[in-house]
């Protein structure tokens, strides 16, 4: 039986919907279990939200795991969590303005601990907008009203993006590193995606999320 870690910053940060779509897909699959690593894990399985995790009883006590970390703080607790993990989903953080700034931090714990329990395989969200994607679709009034965000009022975030993707890049871990445009917890999940070779207007736009 395979098991994938799913980290969380908690119920309510921005990521949190993308973390649920990733939890109820892995559910789905067959032999394959999920840990769910957040400081209150309980939070984000049971709160209410626009993305549930889509779970039975049944499934409940054979399929999901949870343990409780802090993950910017606990990296002794971190790497304990991760033990017997074959691959791990970060999807710690948010970009929205008046939030903390954990990625960057966050990221470079997750990493640590990987490397100590031998796990090889990390997909990570990001941003359109991090790293050498900035400025993100400068062909669209989307890509220049968030140009501008990043350059203001979201600008920590930004700059927490760009640790958060130094931090995975420096490693030695076999990554893919997400760079959504936008995600909107009210649509469901296509099953499709585009990749993005070049930052020009014809590959995708912020409907693309």
């Amino acid at each position: 039986m395979r098991r994938i870690a799913v980290l969380f910053q908690g119920e309510g940060s921005g990521l949190g919907d993308v973390g649920k779509h990733v939890v109820n897909q892995a559910l789905k699959e067959d032999g394959l279990t999920v840990r769910i690593i957040a400081e209150d894990p309980q939070d984000v399985v049971n709160v209410a939200s626009v993305t549930p995790i889509d779970i039975s009883d049944e499934d409940r006590e054979t399929k999901l795991e949870l343990r409780a970390v802090c993950i910017d703080k606990e990296t002794a607790e971190l790497e304990e969590a991760l033990d017997g993990v074959d691959a791990v989903v970060n999807c710690f953080g948010n970009r929205q303005p008046g939030m903390p700034r954990l990625m960057g931090v966050g990221a470079a714990n997750i990493v640590q601990a990987m490397q100590k329990q031998d796990i090889k395989r990390l997909v990570t969200i990001s941003s359109v907008g991090a790293g050498d994607s900035f400025p993100p679709m400068p062909w669209s009034w989307y890509g220049t009203l968030f140009s501008c965000l990043m350059r203001t009022i979201i600008k920590s975030a930004r700059k927490d993006l760009d640790l958060l993707e130094s931090a995975v890049e420096n490693s030695e871990l076999d990554f893919l590193i997400v760079r959504p445009t936008g995600v909107t917890p009210t649509f469901k999940p296509t099953g499709t995606w585009k990749l993005m070779k070049a930052n020009t207007a014809e590959t995708v736009g912020p409907e693309i999320a």
